[in-house]
């Protein structure tokens, strides 16, 4: 079984409602190279793609998610979610 740390400051954050810190804890189960998409979050979830899609926004806009297009051949193939990490190095 997999372990997981989390830094106290993210889960006592006042602006983290509990389905953002759910699917911010989702994906830190994943593996660096896995490729997670939306459908997939939401399919762990009965809340669907709609709330998956609201708590990776308000995670990107919290700094504790960052996004970034991936290319290739010139044509957008994905979108790579990366996780803060450098407050789970320092706690």
């Amino acid at each position: 079984m997999k372990t997981i740390e989390i830094p106290v400051s993210w889960v006592l954050d006042p602006e983290l409602a509990h389905r953002d810190l759910g699917v911010l804890l989702r994906l830190m189960t994943f593996d660096p190279s896995h490729s997670v998409k939306l459908d997939e979050l939401a399919q762990m979830s009965p809340n669907g793609v709609d709330s998956a899609r609201a708590a990776i926004e308000k995670l990107i806009d919290l700094n504790y998610v960052s996004r970034r297009a991936l290319y290739r051949s010139g044509r957008r193939r994905g979108t790579l979610y990366a996780i803060r990490s450098d407050e789970i190095a320092s706690e």
